[in-house]
């Protein structure tokens, strides 16, 4: 997105030279003053957009904070349930559920820690971020069913 603008400010600036060599002066003028108009307009699409993946990002981290909790939540109750296994049994359960616990802290530092403003590079992120915690919300719940 943001290349997209300053392709489009450096033609501005392109013709705006090449206006200013073959032009009166009054015509110079109208070619800086809709230069500063399209700059102008150009920063403000620059910011909404940045507000707008702002919100979006919000929004986001908000629920996916939710589903984190929610799923220290069952990790937890694996944990409780896991404590009724002996022997190997309980030495894997207590394995698989060590992973996962590990698996969901990577994947609140992974939201934490993501820092770009670009539009183009959050709609990435967000999609594999739902494929990765959709992953593990399914390996949750998969832990006693494969294992009985």
């Amino acid at each position: 997105m943001k290349t997209k603008f300053v392709a489009i400010a450096a033609l501005f600036a392109m013709l705006a030279t090449t206006g200013f060599t073959s032009c009166s002066e009054s015509k110079k003028e109208e070619v800086s003053e809709n230069i500063d108009q399209t700059t102008k307009e150009l920063d403000t699409k620059m910011e909404e957009t940045k507000d707008d993946v702002k919100k979006q990002r919000d929004e986001f981290v908000a629920e996916v904070n939710t589903k984190i909790e929610k799923n220290k939540q069952d990790i937890a109750d694996l944990k409780a349930k896991a404590k009724d296994k002996k022997g190997e049994a309980r030495k894997k359960y207590d394995e698989e559920i060590d992973d996962l616990e590990k698996r969901n802290d990577k994947m609140k530092a992974k939201l934490d820690d993501y820092k770009d403003d670009s539009k183009e590079h959050w709609k990435s992120f967000k999609e594999e971020f739902n494929h990765d915690m959709d992953g593990l919300g399914h390996a949750i719940g998969d832990v006693f069913k494969d294992n009985k």
